[in-house]
């Protein structure tokens, strides 16, 4: 099996400090001094990205705080979701009652919170928001409500068929025992022997401002909101994140499971210099070209996912059909990526898919803070490799579209459904 190595994800003045120290081919002279300084800062300035946006009526802001995936006793399954609701919980009512909205989010590289507010709550709702997860130790009732209401979410969910497939997944993706191989909000018999002092220690641990980036989007000075900002963040650019080496599953994986369809999935692990907004372009023509129609008829549903982990990312494809079909779907699927590599679409099929997309991803951003998140994963891709994803949709041509496809890797395959048939276990 391919390895995948272990990464750093790595602050961007450091790659900028060493191209000072190692002199380019042909370089007569290093920079002068304030030149370099000049330049780290503003790199520096990039774990605050500010948007202003004059004609949007409130102030829309996401911090991402990037935590290790690293298998030590640390990383119980769910234990940063349940930290990340445990220490905004006291804040969220007073909030509320300010007129701000928060929101938590929990993914595979960290934890992020969106905060909505009118201009003139915002300063004080966003220094609430920071010291709570900054500063403020959890409080003991607001973990044990937290953990109780988690545990009962998951027992409502874990038999749910897409929570099953989404944890198969990525057991066969990443490893059992690689904590993105784990459940992220956890099981209920895990999360429930949580305690409030192993909160605090992930908390003290992982969520540390150094780890923060931050995008705000709104009608905004950028130099005040980085001002405002400083004190809560620091100026320290070393956003570092461990993630333990990995091994895909190389052959296709069949798991037995009790529903009446069979659902197969195909995950594409991207690296951090991925073309992603091509990528989603490439999800959006599989699933639309395979929707429940004429001619698939067996499809009962079918969807794309392109998700950023900060070191890369990573294409998933979802299709649901008869256990019948499981087979010759299967290779439908892959077999029409890989044709998008292979192919460069005609120009009337590609711009009628196109305007399509263009259409449904602006739609997508259409909120000041879907694009506070756009940013925040430009900013996580930026971090990883130097190379930072266009967080909104630029033009892309047919020939961008195959490059992108033809990049990608063989996919994970994974079936999972009804494999035996009726008598078969009897007959054995």
């Amino acid at each position: 099996m391919s390895v995948i190595s272990p990464f750093r994800i790595v602050g961007v003045s450091s790659i900028i400090a060493l191209l000072f120290i190692v002199p380019a081919q042909g370089q007569e002279e290093a920079p002068a001094p304030n030149d370099t300084v000049a330049a780290e800062r503003e790199v520096l300035l990039e774990r605050v990205r500010v948007v202003p946006e004059s004609g949007t009526p409130v102030i829309a802001s996401e911090i991402f705080v990037a935590v290790d995936a690293v298998g030590d006793t640390l990383h119980v399954p769910g234990i940063a979701h349940l930290s990340a609701r445990a220490i905004i919980a006291p804040i969220q009512e007073e909030l509320v009652a300010r007129g701000g909205r928060v929101e938590i989010g929990v993914d595979k590289g960290g934890a992020r919170f969106t905060l909505v507010a009118a201009p003139d709550l915002w300063h004080e709702a966003m220094r609430q928001l920071i010291v709570a997860l900054f500063r403020d130790p959890p409080a003991d009732a607001a973990v044990r409500s937290e953990r109780e209401s988690i545990a009962n979410e998951l027992r409502v969910r874990e038999p749910n068929p897409t929570d099953v497939v989404t944890r198969i997944t990525d057991q066969v993706v990443f490893g059992d025992d690689h904590p993105w191989g784990m459940p992220t909000a956890g099981i209920a018999e895990t999360v429930e022997r949580l305690t409030t002092d192993e909160v605090d220690t992930y908390l003290r641990t992982h969520f540390l401002p150094e780890r923060a980036l931050v995008a705000v989007v709104g009608p905004v000075d950028p130099d005040e909101i980085r001002s405002f900002l400083r004190p809560f963040l620091g100026e320290d650019e070393s956003l570092r994140t461990e993630v333990e080496s990995f091994e895909p599953e190389e052959e296709p994986v069949r798991a037995e499971y009790p529903f009446i369809t069979t659902w197969i999935t195909a995950s594409y692990l991207l690296p951090p210099d991925a073309d992603f907004e091509a990528i989603r372009l490439m999800a959006a023509l599989i699933t639309d070209r395979f929707d429940f129609g004429p001619r698939s008829r067996e499809v009962y549903n079918i969807r794309g996912q392109v998700r950023t982990f900060g070191h890369g990312g990573e294409l998933r494809l979802e299709i649901v059909v008869p256990p019948e079909h499981a087979d010759s779907w299967e290779d439908r699927l892959v077999t029409a990526v890989r044709d998008l590599g292979r192919n460069v679409l005609s120009p009337t099929d590609f711009q009628r898919a196109y305007r399509q997309y263009r259409g449904r991803r602006l739609f997508e951003l259409l909120l000041p803070e879907e694009r506070a998140a756009a940013h925040i994963a430009s900013l996580r891709l930026l971090h990883a490799s130097g190379v930072s994803d266009d967080p909104l949709p630029a033009e892309i041509s047919s020939e961008r579209l195959r490059e992108a496809a033809g990049r990608l890797p063989e996919p994970v395959r994974v079936q999972v459904g009804p494999f035996s048939r009726p008598g078969e276990e009897d007959e054995a």
